[in-house]
């Protein structure tokens, strides 16, 4: 942790793990988090925003105000 390598647990949101357990950017999550920043920065409510988006690649469910506020 000290030298800023990942040090387990669940990858933040935007990246993913491989097969070594390196942290890898996930270019899904990635474009899902471009678009949640830009319908925040153009007025929408956090809930609004949830809406706007598609399902959680991770999941599968629709997203809430709670996970919009953790990801941004």
């Amino acid at each position: 942790k000290a030298s800023g390598a990942y040090a387990g647990g669940w990858p933040q949101y935007g990246y993913s793990l491989d097969e070594d357990g390196n942290l890898l950017e996930n270019a899904e999550e990635r474009a899902i988090l471009v678009q949640a920043r830009a319908f925040k920065q153009s007025g929408m409510s956090l809930r609004s925003v949830a809406a706007a988006l598609p399902p959680n690649p991770r999941t599968g469910k629709v997203f809430n105000a709670s996970q919009i506020v953790r990801m941004l």
